[in-house]
């Protein structure tokens, strides 16, 4: 167990450093030793994700989900991944499953209202983003100011996202301006 452990340490440094490729070897290497522990399998998501790998961090995100189930910020992670695949019907259940396990998790309620945006599903969306108004981080976050503008039609929503974040901005307006994704949830 020790040893698990000074795996994973060295896999945070890696990571830390830029070097995902050592991180996700010494992270494996801990979950050789230990395979029972929710933070090693979070921290290996999130170093496959820096790899841009999805699919790998989906995996390991769903090994967290069973050892932490009612740990919101797994069930976020894992939308993530899954939207990532374009596995948007199981992107909506996980940021579903985060916001039941925790009704004021910001990040899943700000995925799962773009998502929802971008599902065509306005009345859903609207829903998520009268419970986002009511949260104070909500007023400094780009993407809040984006699905506003969005469901308003409100130009100086935008302008407020941009000023606050202008890469945020243009990718969460580019993400809900695509018209390919139309019937993508069923």
């Amino acid at each position: 167990e020790s040893y698990a452990r000074d795996y994973f340490a060295r896999s945070k440094a890696d990571f830390a450093r830029g070097n995902y490729q050592c991180a996700a070897s010494d992270a494996l290497e801990s979950l050789r030793l230990d395979n029972n522990n929710a933070d090693t399998w979070i921290h290996y998501g999130n170093t496959m994700f820096a790899q841009v790998n999805p699919g790998e961090a989906e995996k390991a995100y769903r090994q967290a989900a069973q050892l932490r189930p009612h740990d919101a910020g797994i069930w976020n992670n894992l939308g993530v991944a899954y939207e990532q695949r374009h596995d948007y019907t199981n992107a909506i259940h996980a940021y579903g499953r985060a916001l039941n396990e925790d009704a004021s998790h910001y990040k899943a309620l700000i995925n799962l209202t773009i998502l929802e945006l971008r599902s065509r599903r306005p009345d859903r969306a609207a829903l998520l983003l009268a419970r986002l108004n009511t949260m104070k981080e909500s007023r400094t976050d780009a993407s809040a100011w984006c699905a506003r503008a969005f469901m308003e039609h409100n130009p100086r929503y935008l302008e407020t996202a941009r000023q606050l974040d202008s890469n945020t901005a243009f990718e969460v307006m580019t993400l809900l301006e695509q018209t390919t994704i139309t019937n993508m949830v069923q």
